[in-house]
């Protein structure tokens, strides 16, 4: 054989164990949540954290014009969430260390909201801007965002927080009555370090939660 034919074979043997050293993106894998739906009720509802520790209540209304309120509360510690417009859900990490709060509070316009028990009770603020801020920049082609529609899926087996994203958007320099362009995707979310750990294309939020994020 020639030089040449074992020139190319080294190069291809190279290239071949290059690409199979690169890292490959490893998807999570949800765990078992637990979730309590809020509504409008006569009665409170109460989701309990999974160490019976700590709760996160929507307290009945007093009368017919006024909004149920939602109350956190860890020990002798409580904590305003507002009131709740429409309705919500809750999702208690399994470690009992924060939950995440599904607000849907318009119908064009859903809001994700993060609440901590340690160090202390608290709400992290601007939870929700950080993934509205990431579709922002990925959903390029719509010069405004029309409808944003983001829904938590539950929490992960590395204890992150796996939410999906559907929006509705008009083309930039589009002319009266085009057609609005579609965005969705999945983001896993490190709610101790409030980052954004994994994006996940529609197939591969599909693999995981078992439907597409705008499902």
């Amino acid at each position: 054989m020639s030089k040449r034919f074992y020139k190319k074979l080294v190069i291809l043997l190279a290239y071949g164990a290059l690409a199979g050293a690169l890292p490959v993106s490893v998807l999570p894998k949800l765990r078992p949540t637990q979730q309590t739906e809020f509504a409008r009720s006569a009665e409170d509802i109460r989701a309990y954290s999974p160490n019976g520790k700590a709760s996160i209540t929507v307290k009945a209304p007093r009368n017919e014009d006024e909004d149920p309120r939602m109350v956190a509360r860890s020990g002798n510690v409580r904590l305003s969430l507002g009131e709740m417009r429409r309705s919500a859900s809750v999702f208690w990490r399994p470690d009992s260390e924060a939950a995440a709060l599904w607000d849907r509070a318009d119908s064009n316009r859903f809001y994700v909201r993060l609440v901590r028990t340690k160090p202390s009770l608290s709400e992290v603020r601007g939870f929700d801007a950080l993934i509205r801020q990431a579709v922002l920049r990925e959903f390029r082609g719509a010069e405004e965002v029309v409808h944003y529609w983001v829904a938590i899926k539950g929490w992960t087996e590395g204890n992150d927080l796996l939410v999906s994203v559907c929006a509705d958007g008009i083309p930039k320099g589009a002319p009266q009555n085009t057609p609005m362009i579609g965005f969705d995707r999945g983001y896993v979310i490190d709610t101790n370090r409030v980052k954004i750990r994994q994006r996940l294309s529609s197939t591969e939020f599909t693999t995981v939660a078992g439907a597409n994020p705008c499902e």
